[in-house]
């Protein structure tokens, strides 16, 4: 901290930015209907964009 307080200040600041974040999308459990049915929408777009879901396929016994 005292060999670089202004590095030190920008590595809080950011690290502050992310508590906003979580507690709209991870702590907030009683969402409005709209903001929550915004949130699944991004959520399986970006799902089939990057390919997350691994395809279902038949499996042979």
């Amino acid at each position: 901290m005292f060999a670089d307080p202004v590095g030190t200040g920008f590595g809080c600041l950011i690290i502050l930015t992310g508590v906003p974040v979580y507690f709209i999308f991870i702590a907030w459990k009683r969402k409005p209907k709209p903001i929550q049915n915004a949130f699944d929408w991004m959520t399986l777009t970006l799902q089939k964009i990057l390919v997350v879901v691994p395809s279902e396929k038949s499996r042979q016994l």
